[in-house]
């Protein structure tokens, strides 16, 4: 799995680095404190056709940093976008522009998270968070990202949020969800929708 932080962010350069009036995304990450492509010779060769001469073998590709494989010149001229966390992180307003972050529980870093609902599901007067994503279209070297089966996150009442497991809440929203929604149940306790990517949506009753 990538790792990003502040101090070895994964990168995106984007730029028309063989010249055929196409931009080129390249995706790096960090190993051993030096920075290198995140793709094998075969994908960056298909991408990029003027590398298959200039790295022929495969220990010769691997053992270059970024910096090594793509001029300096052509680096200076790229646009760059940087990934300093992948951590899905609450941030509190503490006022006058002020925002702290609080990364949330391990439970909510399984998979990447796509849509949040906030309601007060035990009743004790603090809004809870119930979480929904995965993503599937990933490129088979890394995987799909689905360990996700939903979050349900209690709020403590001082900003913190507990994760409750899945055996225990009944939580279980199956897919790559891209939206969650509350709707009112009338007489009877309210619904959360959860909607997956090219899928039917499902229907689950929250019972406090």
């Amino acid at each position: 799995n990538l790792k990003a932080s502040q101090k070895e962010p994964v990168s995106l350069y984007i730029n028309d680095f063989d010249k055929n009036e196409s931009n080129d995304p390249i995706l790096t990450y960090y190993r051993d404190q030096k920075e290198y492509v995140l793709v094998g010779k075969d994908l960056l060769t298909k991408q990029l056709a003027p590398f298959r001469k200039q790295y022929p073998q495969y220990a010769d590709y691997a053992k270059h940093t970024f910096q090594e494989v793509f001029p300096k010149v052509e680096i200076e001229k790229t646009k760059i976008l940087k990934a300093y966390t992948f951590q899905s992180t609450l941030f509190k307003n503490e006022g006058n522009l002020n925002f702290t972050s609080q990364a949330l529980p391990q439970q909510a870093q399984y998979a990447p998270v796509y849509d949040i609902v906030a309601m007060d599901v035990n009743s004790d007067g603090h809004k809870d968070l119930i979480l929904g994503g995965n993503f599937y279209e990933v490129q088979p070297y890394l995987g799909r990202y689905d360990a996700s089966c939903g979050s349900l996150l209690l709020n403590n009442g001082h900003g913190e949020f507990e994760a409750i497991a899945s055996r225990e809440s009944g939580l279980f929203l199956d897919g790559a969800v891209r939206h969650l929604s509350i709707i009112d149940g009338g007489e009877e306790s309210p619904f959360l929708i959860s909607i997956p990517n090219n899928g039917k949506p499902s229907f689950l009753q929250i019972i406090e």
